[in-house]
């Protein structure tokens, strides 16, 4: 694979992101394809089920969010075709976290990456990699202190691996803070 470069998610990347999403990245996931990597910015505290959501719905509130600004993430691009996603933001910024703080440090200082999309003619090259490190040039560049991940050490496939392998974060530096949900654990580096 040709060199992976990084490019933030702007207002107006939104067809970028929708280009991403409505492609074959959800090939053999495609019960996931209806996300659009809302489920950590949906706000669970109107009493709406996002069992319920459709990927319309997801589509356009994700649209909404890039256009004002309120969602942020990262593409890998591998001669001007996307292959990889990272949805990394403020952890303050996903609603998700309203009630899980980040033990010493505030949620505002905090960059969470909750999704590691990679294409499936493209696994395996680097860009999950290359993806992690813009993240946490990112929230560098944010004055940002810490950067976080939840993987599950348990995963044994591409899809199960969504949120990172643990092997990616540990060979990265990353160090396992605590144990998460659903066989999960909070990876954390100081940045």
């Amino acid at each position: 694979m040709s060199e992976v470069r990084i490019v933030t998610l702007t207002p107006d990347r939104v067809e970028t992101f929708t280009g991403f999403f409505d492609g074959d990245i959800f090939a053999d996931k495609p019960d996931w394809a209806s996300c659009y990597c809302h489920a950590f910015y949906f706000d669970r505290s109107t009493g709406a089920h996002w069992s319920t959501r459709t990927a319309a719905e997801n589509r356009a509130a994700s649209c909404g969010m890039i256009s004002e600004g309120r969602m942020s993430g990262l593409f890998a691009v591998v001669e001007d075709r996307v292959v990889g996603w990272c949805n990394a933001a403020r952890k303050s910024d996903m609603t998700a976290f309203a009630d899980d703080p980040t033990p010493g440090f505030d949620n505002d200082q905090v960059v969470f990456m909750s999704c590691f999309m990679v294409a499936p003619s493209a696994r395996g090259q680097g860009a999950a990699r290359a993806l992690l490190r813009g993240a946490e040039d990112w929230g560098r560049s944010l004055g940002m202190s810490l950067i976080e991940g939840n993987p599950r050490p348990k995963a044994n496939t591409p899809g199960a691996n969504h949120f990172g392998p643990l092997e990616l974060f540990l060979s990265e530096g990353y160090a396992i803070d605590r144990e998460g949900r659903w066989d999960s654990v909070y990876v954390r580096k100081l940045l």
